[in-house]
């Protein structure tokens, strides 16, 4: 039996877990009344008003009447509990080869906007930094009645090891990209942790909580920006490898015998026999090449 200390701290990290359940299940789905979230949960009611009274409190949630719009089970209609507009919420940036932004369309309770996006006409890391946030503070000036940013969180098209936010150049295809030292220093004044991750990744982890991989457990999601990537996602978690390199299939051989007239992206120029990679097959430069034949 542990110790009255051990104890308490395990039943505070009990609590924090369903805490973020709690919280993801409102993420990811429609407003839910207590009932319904005992049930997604499996926890017991006066579990749940517990801790809906304490996201409540801390401004997080709120309770109000269901509306028409939100479907109800027979009975007598119950308050459902929804995210607060004006809440905690994460920005979310994204760097492709060529431009960069916010995604294109954000959703948050009904709210939709569409912010702007930047050519990336200098690749420099630190030019990067600086355009995206002359690019981003008027959409974060704007949302005066919106949540209040707690996180920023950066997609990139390169290698990254995640726990570090760390971009390396670890092959020579691979482009420089800003890593998490270098957006925390831009968005210094925010006061938020800054987060970064490789775009296949975060694009695995996105279908997986709320788009084509949800509900399943296991599946791969090829993304193709510049490059081609894949995020692997096993047994309901994002596989990255010992250095986070897991997803990078792009220069995987295809075609061992090089009869295809392509060469891998990291051959200095176009020789029949070179070894085609995946990238070169299902790219865009292998789909140019087909089309100019038919």
């Amino acid at each position: 039996m542990g110790t009255r200390g051990e104890v308490e701290g395990a039943q505070a990290e009990i609590r924090r877990r369903n805490l973020s359940r709690l919280l993801q299940e409102l993420h990811v789905s429609r407003p839910l009344s207590r009932s319904e979230l005992a049930a997604r949960l499996h926890l017991d009611r006066s579990t749940v008003a517990s801790l809906v009274a304490e996201l409540a409190a801390r401004g997080i949630v709120q309770e109000h009447h269901r509306s028409n719009s939100i479907p109800q089970s027979p009975g007598r209609p119950s308050p459902v509990v929804e995210l607060r507009r004006d809440g905690p919420g994460a920005l979310a940036i994204d760097l492709a080869t060529d431009w960069m932004g916010p995604p294109s369309s954000a959703s948050r309770q009904g709210h939709r906007f569409d912010p702007p996006r930047g050519v990336l006409s200098n690749s420099k890391p630190e030019k990067v930094v600086e355009d995206l946030g002359s690019l981003v503070r008027p959409l974060l000036a704007s949302l005066e009645n919106g949540p209040r940013i707690v996180a920023i969180g950066v997609s990139v098209p390169g290698l990254v090891r995640p726990r570090m936010g760390v971009c390396t150049r670890r092959r020579p295809w691979v482009a420089e990209c800003p890593d998490r030292a270098a957006h925390q220093n831009e968005f210094a004044d925010l006061d938020v942790p800054v987060f970064v991750g490789n775009d296949a990744d975060l694009a695995a982890s996105a279908e997986h909580l709320r788009g084509s991989g949800r509900g399943t457990t296991d599946f791969i999601c090829i993304w193709g920006e510049g490059g081609l990537g894949a995020g692997i996602v096993v047994d309901g978690r994002l596989i990255g490898g010992s250095a986070g390199y897991a997803g990078e299939v792009g220069h995987v051989t295809v075609d061992p015998t090089g009869t295809l007239p392509l060469r891998c992206a990291r051959m200095p120029r176009v020789v029949v026999g070179e070894e085609p990679c995946f990238a070169d097959l299902a790219g865009t430069r292998w789909e140019a090449r087909r089309r100019s034949r038919t």
